[in-house]
């Protein structure tokens, strides 16, 4: 009678939230969703929007913000696909715009990152040089030195976030050769700006560069609690933790569900442990 009792009552609690969800609005799921977003609860962010985006498929807002999260978790194939359709819903979205650069450097897509600043129409200031940055660390990349250093300049010279500013004075720093100075000048991107996540993994390249295995870890970890699906910085720390011969660490790295046996690198670093 009184597991009868319990299933009545979970009956009635789950009919009672399905009959509440169905008579949100779209506005009422974005609010809801943003409000999540804010509060780093991105699993019911995401399940909010879809929501909306069931009722609404063309709602720019809807589509921008799912796009937003998926770039902070570092799953960057879905926040492709995503901005570009809040875009081509409300092409005058510029922080999109800048959201969408962001993604295709991380996938590698570094024309396309090219094309948005040559594109760049009536930009504010402030998204064309976080255009500028994405563009010189895409040209950085590529061991474009004298195109990676136009684009920081130019992005030094116009008013824009001081993390964007911060940020591409420590590549132009780390170009002259000067590896320290470069983290002395990251050190000033504070955790409250927008650039302190992308200044933690410059951060660890460098100080894996430099041989500072444990800085490394440190940094690559903290980038990683939020970027949790970004398949290449998970492969960093695993390096990092090798050459510290923290094998087990690295074995639950490369254990993540999402990227092992999908990735070439991973399951070399897997045998270099085993092996």
């Amino acid at each position: 009678m009184k597991n009868k009792k319990i299933l009545a009552m979970s009956v009635a609690i789950a009919l009672t939230t399905s009959s509440c969800s169905e008579n949100k609005s779209v506005s009422q799921y974005v609010t809801d969703a943003n409000q999540m977003f804010v509060q780093q609860e991105y699993d019911g962010a995401i399940i909010e929007l879809k929501n909306a985006i069931r009722l609404e498929p063309r709602n720019a807002e809807a589509r921008e913000v799912l796009g937003q999260i998926y770039l902070t978790i570092g799953k960057y194939l879905d926040a492709e696909k995503e901005l570009e359709k809040a875009i081509s819903l409300s092409a005058g979205n510029e922080t999109t715009l800048v959201a969408l650069s962001q993604v295709k450097l991380k996938l590698n897509k570094y024309i396309d990152v090219y094309k948005m600043v040559e594109n760049a129409e009536a930009v504010s200031d402030k998204n064309y040089v976080s255009l500028l940055l994405n563009a010189g660390v895409a040209a950085f990349s590529e061991n474009e030195k004298e195109k990676s250093e136009d684009y920081f300049g130019q992005a030094l010279s116009i008013g824009g976030a001081a993390g964007d500013h911060t940020l591409a004075s420590a590549y132009l720093k780390y170009m002259s050769g000067d590896r320290k100075g470069s983290l002395a000048i990251l050190e000033g991107v504070s955790e409250n700006d927008a650039q302190y996540i992308e200044s933690l993994l410059f951060k660890g390249k460098i100080f894996q560069k430099l041989g500072l295995h444990t800085d490394a870890v440190e940094a690559f970890r903290k980038y990683s609690n939020q970027k949790v699906h970004d398949v290449r910085t998970n492969l960093l720390l695993a390096k990092s933790l090798i050459s510290l011969e923290e094998n087990n660490q690295a074995r639950k790295v490369l254990g993540i569900p999402s990227f092992l046996n999908t990735s070439a690198v991973a399951n070399q670093l897997m045998a270099q442990i085993e092996y």
